[in-house]
């Protein structure tokens, strides 16, 4: 039993003594008790307030009904028969709406002692101030109401109240006001608010409180000691806060105490030993803070404990043999942590009643020879993730009860054994296996039994060979980044049910089955990312059953073909990635009418033509990401679009207040949770300027516009203002004109601007400066001429945010405003680079400097992404709340792993968890020279030296490499054609050498984009505009060599300087980011499931 549903029961049992207190402190009414006419007439009005009247039915006017008194819902009593309680809480689950303002006719019914409206949706109203005239209630819950803003002062009048219930709403303010005067309570729940402040010491005023539940708001700061005063407590739930220091030790003289539920919040220190005096503790939970040092031994002494749970700390040293006391013990969660040792499953034979046993990702060994689990046999649900387990535990085949299994992170190597898929695979509901060393199963897993099997992880091992299909479809079936190869079987035509299909990151080949799209297979989620299927894509949602598709993902393959106008079918379709591939097709403007459709990624296939404006309402109602980049768009930008995407012109703190939430854990989770399964984050690579991230777990208030690489023309309309939730915007490489709109300096929200590469003209608006959260901007390569604007935001940015615009001076810049020369037009860098005119040589220079620092301020745009959530909390209030079914965000704690900072693809980045078959060579910034030796593992880094020679064609050999990096030396000759024959290949720069040539063509090398090549002005071909032709090349300049010279060429290195100074300036800022959060970052993002 979780948490959650004992402290559930623990409250009924504690607050029923509570009702017949109530109830027998009135007079045992008489058998027939008529209602007050006045009263009548007050609830009728009331009836006709709400949605539906289905659950009054027993509301009548006429004949014996119209008594007050017998309808559902009232009760009367006392000694003149007045109404004295209404409890609609039987309408739920149907919801019902209403309103209420200080005129309300509830308000009239001035003898009511018990009010529940619960769930009633009163749309995001306030509380009148009327409610405080209700003087005789003792008993109010109000509880997921949706009412909003402050609880009146009122309230406080209310002296006779002993329950008091307001959770899940979104009040906020502080709570003293209210509470004052409220001395009789017992039980108060406050939960799931936007409180503000630290707990008032008066809180300890309210000595007969038995249950306090402050749950999920945003208090902050210590615990008061007053909470020493409320000596009655017999529940304390402070969960999901921002509570920090240690827990006060006046909390060990609450010795009635049976439920202590601190967790997820900032509590520090050691856990006392003086919590060993709570006798009476049923529950403790403690799970996600800070807390340091060992588990205390003095824990042995809560005999009654049935849930323990110390997971999501820093808690180091052994796991104390005294726990083993702890026989009445339900739940025991102590990972992940950074316990050590040797544990023995011995310790937790005596534990009778144990049904969830979680130590996974701690630093301790487990060991399993010698096991006796007699007394285990009751466990449902066990962890031993990352226990430095090198084979299937013996002991797993005698739990007969077994349910929930996570074994991963472990060294399992090998194929699956036979007992284990014998015995304990067909008894499993759920089974992660993932991140482990797996090759396969003795034979094909078709022939075990796995019906009752509703999850199987195998994501993150080495499983080779085809497709795995097993006995019978199993709802959530991972297995991606493996090694499988060949088609998708036809079998799978026939499954009947598949919730999640995740096949990405593997070699499969072949066309996609066309049965996906009109079988009754109801998939929720199918992700078939990166693997090399080709031919069209299935036509989703053409069967005649309802399509359920809430997520499909078919980026980094060869699709070809138009977009099926089946998926319009797809009513529930919120995530659409189809980003690189070969679609030909017009802009897919039929999906607007997807209503739930958030994220529409189209990047780098070949659609085209231009984005014709709606003729009626242009739909996409929630669309937060649209990523259209890198195709061949064309004519004015959609400017009624922009003024019609609703969502994305909602600021992210009107969505905070409405409680957002994550896109993530099968990216709308609401089904998942409900059915029990797993999470798992779904993931986007977005486009910037050629250089790719990916990023998981994107907020619901995270909202991006990315047109980049496009040919789009005209001017950008003002209508781009509309959009004030925008975060990330990208117009970058295409050909727009005119001047930037000052409107755009109401985007308050936006954090990444990037205008470069276009033909825009005039000056930078001074309202720009308005953008408070601008942390990236670029508007390099137009025409722009003027003051470069100074203040927030603008006084951080870099020169190379600038260059290319000739017209521009002030600061950064080093050409100061006055008696200038009129600005030149800088050259367009796609279509001249075979000029030999001076000023073009220093845009080729300049392109050199900045392709390397625009990688570093993508990874800047990265950060900005992925610690997003942190952001939010810091400035909004608002916290992620890491529940024990969302433990796979926080799975890997690496700052107990090696750590290295590399400099890969550009970019410094600090890795942790360094995985034992990843090699690095770094020679990088010497004084090396010479030749490259043939004898040269998978990151190669020789860049800024003074190499000479050839590249080598033996450097085609080194099969697993992925980033080759070789600017800034002094080679020559051609790119050896051997180098396509690198398919993991990722980066390659040969830029600002002596090299010539046609550039080689074919798998990796097409993806590559033009700045990989700047600086070599003999290369030619594609990604160049420089065709190749017998014309001898021109010979590089030495920029080592010729600082001094005043020859035109030196301008080149002038350039060349102020790009990679910048570079630096960049990478010296953010290198304690990454230092210090990477840990966190891989985290969230690529830590698997705990159970």
């Amino acid at each position: 039993m979780g948490t959650g549903l004992r402290l559930f029961f623990m409250s009924l049992q504690l607050f029923l003594p509570l009702s017949s207190l109530l109830a027998s402190q009135s007079p045992i009414p008489p058998p027939k008790l008529l209602c007050h006419a006045d009263e009548r007439s007050a609830l009728w009005e009331l009836k006709a307030t709400f949605s539906d009247n289905s659950c009054f039915d027993s509301w009548q006017r006429e004949g014996e009904a119209q008594n007050c008194c017998s309808w559902q819902g009232v009760e009367c009593g006392g000694p003149y028969s007045h109404v004295i309680g209404l409890d609609l809480t039987h309408c739920y689950p149907n919801r019902l709406y209403s309103s209420i303002n200080s005129n309300s006719s509830i308000f009239r019914l001035f003898h009511l002692q018990r009010l529940k409206l619960d769930n009633i949706d009163f749309n995001y109203s306030s509380i009148p101030a009327s409610l405080g005239n209700l003087q005789s209630l003792r008993e109010l819950t109000l509880s997921g109401c949706k009412f909003l803003g402050l609880i009146p002062p009122s309230v406080s009048n209310l002296t006779q109240l002993v329950a008091l219930d307001l959770s899940f709403n979104s009040f906020h303010g502080p709570i003293l006001p209210f509470t004052t005067n409220l001395t009789q309570l017992k039980k108060l729940v406050l939960g799931n608010n936007q409180f503000t402040g630290e707990i008032p010491p008066s809180l300890g005023n309210l000595q007969s409180l038995r249950e306090l539940d402050l749950d999920n708001c945003t208090f902050q700061g210590l615990i008061p000691p007053s909470v020493s005063n409320l000596t009655e407590l017999v529940i304390l739930s402070l969960s999901s806060n921002f509570f920090d220091g240690p827990i006060p030790p006046v909390i060990s003289n609450l010795t009635r105490l049976r439920a202590l539920v601190l967790d997820c919040n900032n509590f520090t220190g050691e856990i006392p030993p003086s919590l060993g005096n709570l006798v009476q503790l049923v529950v403790l939970d403690l799970d996600s803070n800070q807390f340091t040092g060992e588990i205390p031994s003095q824990l042995a002494s809560l005999t009654h404990l049935q849930d323990l749970d110390l997971s999501f700390n820093r808690l180091s040293g052994p796991i104390p043999t005294s726990l083993s006391e702890l026989r009445n013990l339900n739940s025991l969660s102590l990972g992940p942590n950074q316990l050590s040792g040797i544990v023995s499953m011995d310790m937790f034979s005596e534990m009778e009643n144990l049904e969830q046993l979680i130590l996974s990702l701690n630093s301790f060994s487990l060991a399993i020879e010698s096991t006796e689990i007699h007394s285990l046999t009751t466990v449902k649900s066990l962890g031993l993730a990352q226990c430095n387990l090198n084979e299937f535990p013996k002991f797993l085949e005698k739990l007969d009860n077994l349910v929930d299994l996570d074994l991963s992170c472990n060294n399992l190597s090998g194929e699956v054994p036979v007992w284990f898929l014998n015995v304990r695979l067909p008894t499993l509901s759920y089974l992660n296996l993932s991140h482990n060393s797996l090759t396969g199963f003795p034979r094909k897993l078709f022939y075990y039994n796995t019906t009752q099997l509703d999850t199987l992880d195998l994501r993150f091992n080495k499983l080779h060979g085809s497709f795995p299909i097993p006995s019978v479809p199993i709802a959530n079936y991972l297995v991606s980044n493996n090694m499988l190869s060949g088609v998708i079987p036809l079998l799978i035509c026939d499954w009947v049910y598949v919730a999640v299909l995740d096949l990405s990151k593997n070699n499969f080949t072949g066309e996609l089955p066309q049965c996906l799209g009109n079988t009754s297979v109801n998939f929720k989620m199918l992700t078939l990312h990166s693997n090399n299927f080709h031919g069209r894509i299935p036509p989703f949602g053409s069967s005649t059953s309802t399509c359920e598709l809430e997520m499909i993902d078919l980026s980094d393959n060869r699709l070809e073909g138009p977009l099926p106008r089946s998926l319009s079918n797809c009513s529930s379709l919120s995530f659409l990635n189809l980003g690189n591939n070969w679609i030909y097709d017009t802009f897919p403007s039929w999906l607007g009418s997807l209503s739930s459709l958030s994220v529409l990624i189209l990047r780098s296939n070949k659609f085209h033509g231009g984005i014709e404006e709606p003729k009626s309402d242009p739909g996409f109602p929630r669309l937060q990401i649209i990523d259209l980049s890198h195709n061949n768009f064309q004519r004015s930008l959609p400017s009624l679009y922009f003024q019609n995407w609703r969502y994305m012109g909602v600021s992210s703190w009107d969505i905070a207040r409405k409680r957002s939430h994550y896109l993530s854990g099968y990216i709308f989770s609401s089904w998942v949770v409900a059915h029990g399964y797993p999470s798992y984050d779904f993931s986007m690579t977005i486009v910037n300027k050629g250089v790719e991230m990916e990023y998981g777990k994107i907020l619901e208030y995270f909202k991006v516009v990315d047109l980049s690489s496009n040919n789009f023309t005209g001017k950008i309309p003002d209508s781009i203002a509309t959009l004030h939730g925008l975060h990330l915007l990208n117009l970058s490489n295409n050909m727009l004109i005119g001047l930037v709109p000052p409107s755009m300096g109401t985007l308050s929200e936006l954090e990444v601007l990037d205008l470069s590469q276009n033909e825009l003209s005039g000056e930078i608006p001074q309202q720009l400066t308005q953008l408070n959260f601008l942390s990236y901007f670029n508007v390099s390569c137009n025409n722009l001429s003027g003051l470069i604007p100074q203040g927030q935001q603008f006084d951080s940015f870099q020169c190379n945010s600038y260059l290319g615009n000739e017209g521009l001076c002030g600061d950064p810049l080093s050409r100061k405003c006055g008696n200038l020369a009129p600005p030149l037009s800088p050259p367009n860098a796609r279509k001249d680079e075979g000029s030999d005119a001076p000023f073009e040589i220093e845009w080729k220079a300049v392109a050199g400097g900045y392709a390397t620092t625009f990688v570093i301020a993508v990874f800047i745009g990265h950060k900005i992404i992925t610690e997003r959530p942190n952001w939010f909390s810091r400035n909004f209030g608002l916290r992620q709340h890491r529940r024990r079914s969302e433990a796979a965000e926080l799975h890997h704690k690496l700052g107990q792993k090696p750590q290295r900072s590399l400099v890969n693809k550009g970019v410094e980045m600090e890795y942790e968890k360094i995985l034992g078959y990843l090699k690095v060579v770094d020679l990088s910034s010497n004084n090396f020279s010479g030749e490259i030796p043939d004898s040269i593992t998978s990151l190669l880094n020789l860049s800024n030296n003074m190499l000479t020679g050839l590249v080598p064609s033996s450097l085609g050999a080194l099969a697993g490499l992925e980033a080759l990096d070789l600017p800034q030396n002094k080679l020559s000759g051609e790119i050896p054609q051997q180098l396509t024959q690198l398919n993991f290949l990722s980066y390659f720069n040969v830029s600002h050498n002596n090299l010539s040539g046609p550039i080689p063509r074919g798998k990796q090398f097409n993806s590559l984009q033009s700045n990989s090549y700047w600086g070599n002005e003999g290369l030619c071909g594609d990604p160049l505009s420089r065709k190749c032709s017998l014309a001898p090349p021109v010979p590089p300049h030495n920029a080592r060599k010729d600082e001094g010279s005043d020859a035109p060429l030196e301008i080149e290195w002038k350039a060349v300087a102020v790009g990679y100074a910048s570079t630096i300036v960049i990478a010296a800022l953010i290198r304690h980011k990454i230092i210090t959060e990477r840990s966190n970052w891989f985290a969230r993002n690529f830590g698997p499931r705990l159970l």
